[in-house]
């Protein structure tokens, strides 16, 4: 089981935020208009998983730095 950060994905190698190589800013630009959405629900999830999606192996780190700006302690839903 894969583990930075609190972070837990899945059991195994697989990262369901690694699509091999990409082009970052490609990747990054979507969350712009994404977070311009009415529904900030909506939109803040489409961000967060552009932003994984951009991070790609550094997104548990990512996710672990948000849930600590957020109080989330690791392994809450």
């Amino acid at each position: 089981m894969s583990n930075r950060q609190g972070v837990i994905y899945s059991i195994g190698e697989f990262d369901p935020f690694d699509m091999g190589p990409i082009s970052r800013p490609a990747f990054a630009l979507p969350t712009i208009f994404a977070a311009a959405k009415p529904d900030p629900r909506q939109a803040a999830f489409e961000v967060l998983y552009g932003a994984s999606v951009t991070y790609q192996e550094d997104a548990r780190e990512l996710h672990g730095q948000l849930r600590a700006a957020l109080g989330i302690a690791p392994g809450q839903p």
